[in-house]
């Protein structure tokens, strides 16, 4: 695991040319970081629990609105977000 420290408003970038990902620290305080996803609408980002849901074939808890291309996560501690 590669473990980055950040400050608000800098950026971290996964991949690159079409597949490029790029995660901004929006802000954080108190174990509470809120991250700033840009990725390609090709490339689907979850938090880790939904994900984990998804990938066992249990059905959706709720309806979800398409959503837009750029999207902010906020991750709480435990939730084992990225």
């Amino acid at each position: 695991m590669l473990v980055l420290d950040r400050r608000t408003g800098e950026d971290i970038v996964i991949g690159t040319g079409t597949d490029r990902i790029t995660v901004t620290l929006i802000d954080s305080s108190h174990h509470h970081a809120r991250l700033g996803i840009d990725a390609p609408a090709h490339i689907a980002v979850h938090r880790k629990e939904v994900a984990d849901r998804i990938e066992s074939g249990e059905p959706r808890r709720r309806p979800m609105e398409r959503r837009p291309h750029r999207r902010e996560v906020s991750l709480m501690p435990g939730t084992g977000g990225l």
